[in-house]
């Protein structure tokens, strides 16, 4: 379950942490520090902020999660795994941006769900039980990745998590951004910050 921390400012937030101002943590499924997906949340999280919460945003540098193993997990989880349970218990919301590999979900992302939604000894979790995601998508394709969406819709939901209906597909992402990496079409910006200001003001008022 997605924990309230009161005041905090997650590592890598952005925007002024206001007291008692929800913690929304934004994840890209992609590892590429600057990729389309990446971009969108950044542009994204204006809705949120403006929604009053505190957006932080997860560095997959610093979270080399290994590939799910359940003898490892039975012997101790890794502390990147610990690390990134954390934040995740940390917050009350996820704002999550995945590319659509194949019509599905990354192996990145799916990976970092399975060691977080299991319940494991000393841990904070299952780690999405409760809490409430939000979902985003660019692709360079027409479809804006949101066949991937469907999937990882149905992933986070099946370990518990409310995820809200309202979500954004960015298509032909590479023509998208502009130079301040907002996106180019305004209806589009809107569009985008709508879907993390509904977060926002979901997890506000959520349990």
């Amino acid at each position: 379950m997605f924990l309230d921390a009161p005041g905090a400012r997650a590592e890598g937030a952005s925007g002024t942490a206001h007291l008692n101002a929800p913690v929304i943590l934004a994840l890209s499924g992609s590892q590429r520090r600057d990729s389309y997906n990446a971009r969108l949340l950044r542009a994204a999280s204006v809705g949120a902020q403006r929604g009053g919460a505190t957006v932080g945003f997860i560095d997959w540098e610093a979270y080399p999660l290994p590939l799910f193993d359940p003898e490892v997990e039975d012997a101790a989880l890794p502390d990147t795994v610990l690390a990134f349970r954390a934040r995740l218990a940390a917050s009350r919301g996820l704002l999550i941006a995945c590319p659509e590999y194949n019509a599905s979900v990354t192996p990145l992302l799916k990976n970092a769900i399975d060691w977080a939604s299991r319940q494991a000894p000393g841990a904070p979790g299952p780690c999405f039980s409760g809490g409430v995601v939000a979902l985003l998508s660019a692709s360079t394709s027409r479809l804006g990745g949101v066949r991937g969406l469907d999937h990882l819709r149905d992933i986070l939901s099946s370990v518990g998590a409310l995820v809200l209906p309202d979500q954004f597909a960015l298509v032909q992402a590479q023509h998208a951004f502009g130079e301040d990496g907002r996106l180019r079409d305004q209806r589009q910006q809107a569009a985008a910050e709508a879907v993390a200001r509904r977060l926002a003001e979901v997890v506000r008022f959520w349990r």
